[in-house]
């Protein structure tokens, strides 16, 4: 792996949480990817109060395969733990509740009881300056409900991600690259409204490309592929191509895809890492936390060399 582009995209880049972040990383990325040979597209829409905007490298014309990569960062998680599962996303949202919303509830009762406590007891000044504060803090939990803070270091979650594809997509050759396009989708988390606006552009253009995704696979003992029902082949042929040890492939139903991008994706595959929890399930932990800032550069070095094996066959 670049080194270079690893920390520029994991560092300089590493926040893309707010829409400035965010634009800021399009424009660095449309700069490297140009140097390699790669025209873009900007494929932008909006649902209700949200909107997404997708970065595309190449021609979906000829795409026979998609390599998709979640790009903004998750909001940060003020809780003891962080636990997300990367190939079943109805898991990952149910476990992180209590993770996003606790901190949320526990300032609330904080504010009733400076509400309550001093009741009664505060001369004129102090209740001025009471409600001042109360008027501070409920204007800080509706910004935390709605928006939230950005996570400052997100390397497995997906910045190393960001780095294998650019590194697949610069050992391509011109013919390679006709058939092949890299995909940046913003706002991943609940609905995947970016995810949702990809597969709708392959819709208004007739096509249906096997989409490989890149999530959270640079740490963990366990590298695995989870396949939609039309991609188990494709696993099967992914997971001989990863060296010596082939790797685990996992069916995913359609409880593990939903709140997930692989929801959206008729033939996707997940490509993941981490542990296995007590249930066997595949865990990433630490990720929208401020330790998330390790990486294993083994795994990522096999998925670029199984990935570019594959798009080069």
């Amino acid at each position: 792996m670049d080194q270079n582009i690893f920390k520029k995209y994991s560092e300089t880049y590493g926040t893309r949480f707010t829409n400035k972040q965010k634009a800021a990383f399009r424009k660095a990325l449309i700069e490297d990817f140009k140097e390699i040979g790669y025209s873009h597209t900007i494929i932008a829409g909006k649902k209700n109060l949200s909107r997404a905007v997708n970065l595309q490298f190449g021609n979906m014309k000829h795409a026979k395969t998609v390599i998709a990569v979640p790009y903004d960062t998750p909001q940060h998680i003020f809780w003891w733990k962080s636990e997300y599962y990367p190939l079943d996303g109805l898991t990952s949202a149910n476990k992180n509740l209590i993770p996003q919303f606790a901190p949320i509830v526990l300032l609330y009762v904080i504010l009733l009881g400076l509400i309550y406590g001093s009741e009664g007891r505060l001369n004129a000044q102090g209740a001025n300056f009471m409600f001042l504060l109360v008027s501070f803090l409920m204007v800080v939990l509706f910004y935390l409900m709605l928006h939230g803070v950005a996570n400052r270091k997100n390397y497995v979650r997906n910045s190393a991600g960001i780095a294998a594809a650019y590194e697949i997509a610069k050992g391509l050759s011109k013919d390679e690259q006709r058939t092949t396009v890299f995909l940046f989708i913003d706002r991943n988390k609940a609905r995947h409204l970016g995810a949702h606006i990809a597969a709708e552009d392959f819709l208004k253009q007739t096509r249906n490309p096997n989409v490989i995704l890149f999530n959270c696979f640079a740490l963990g003992s366990q590298l695995q592929l989870g396949y939609t029902p039309q991609t188990k082949k494709l696993a099967l042929e992914l997971s001989k191509l990863c060296g010596e040890e082939k790797l685990k492939t996992v069916a995913l139903d359609d409880a593990m895809r939903s709140s997930s991008a692989a929801e959206h994706f008729v033939k996707a595959i997940v490509i993941a890492a981490g542990e296995a929890d007590e249930k066997g399930r595949l865990l990433v932990k630490n990720t929208a936390t401020a330790k998330d800032r390790l990486i294993d550069e083994v795994n990522i070095d096999r998925v670029i060399q199984m990935v570019s094996s594959y798009l080069k066959k």
